[in-house]
């Protein structure tokens, strides 16, 4: 490993062992990814970046967590052009599934159809190949939550009644990070 990359994830480790110290936490090293699609290096880069954080704090004897949230109620955007199957099988999107698809856009991922019908649903067909990515890349001790299943069991519900309360201030801070967004828009 570069050593000045070494480094800052040792700088990273520290820090956040001094606030979970602070707490009386085990770190929380977290990442989060959409399942909505063939995933690519960029993907997988905030995965692994606080999977290698994840072990220099147990390294230094501290005890941590690696939790990924996988936002499968993000919306869909469009089919790719290709993808595999659970099998690691390449298929390549026809124009009239793709078209089919477009009628999606926007849904959460978690309500559209898987495009091969081996899994109940799109999100959980690129989950499944994801996690086994991961695993194939030594990512072992990752707890996987689904947004799905924290909204549905009232998980989020404390946060999104603040934000709710705070909708202006919400709404500010986000635009503020992301300026793509209409003017009324609540980040919930």
């Amino acid at each position: 490993m570069n050593k000045k990359f070494k480094y800052k994830i040792e700088e990273y480790a520290e820090k956040a062992i001094e606030q979970a110290k602070k707490i009386g936490e085990p770190v929380t090293c977290r990442c989060g990814e959409t399942p909505g699609g063939t995933k690519h290096i960029e993907n997988f880069n905030d995965n692994i970046r606080s999977y290698f954080i994840y072990l220099a704090v147990k390294e230094k004897g501290y005890p941590a967590r690696h939790i990924q949230t996988r936002d499968n109620m993000d919306p869909f955007r469009k089919l790719p052009s290709g993808f595999f199957d659970l099998n690691k099988k390449w298929h390549t999107s026809s124009l009239k599934l793709i078209k089919e698809y477009n009628k999606y856009v926007g849904t959460p991922l978690y309500f559209i159809p898987d495009p091969l019908g081996c899994c109940e649903n799109y999100a959980e067909h690129f989950r499944k190949i994801y996690e086994s990515e991961c695993d194939l890349m030594g990512l072992k001790d990752t707890q996987y939550f689904s947004t799905e299943d924290l909204y549905r069991t009232g998980k989020f519900n404390p946060y999104l009644k603040k934000i709710f309360e705070k909708a202006e201030l919400a709404r500010e801070i986000d635009l503020n990070i992301e300026n793509t967004k209409p003017k009324d828009y609540i980040p919930v």
